[in-house]
């Protein structure tokens, strides 16, 4: 998962640069869970001193990064319909007043 995000940032970068923030933080956020997982994984094969306390520490950010990563998913998929919509294409007053309007609520 973690090697999967750090493909599609690079991929991301190559094609439109840093314009696209929210799928940057959407793929920042996969890649932060992905280690997660891996920090988890190896404290729980080791048994280290130390396990414990990673092992809470992934659990209590987990939540917070599942959310991020809904989220992040939520305004993608809304601000896609945005580009695909035939009114924005085309420059609708009405049209580009709502994408302002939800860019400036989020």
């Amino acid at each position: 998962m973690a090697v999967n995000a750090l493909l599609c940032i690079a991929y991301m970068l190559c094609t439109q640069g840093w314009r696209n923030y929210t799928l940057f933080i959407l793929l920042v956020s996969i890649l932060a869970y992905g280690a997660g997982l891996v920090v988890y994984e190896l404290a729980y094969i080791q048994e280290s001193q130390y396990a414990p306390l990673l092992v809470s520490i992934c659990f209590a950010v987990g939540g917070s990064i599942h959310w991020l990563i809904t989220q992040s998913y939520i305004k993608v998929a809304y601000e896609t319909s945005f580009i695909l919509d035939r009114g924005v294409l085309l420059n609708d007053p009405v049209k580009l007043n709502t994408v302002r309007l939800f860019k400036r609520n989020i």
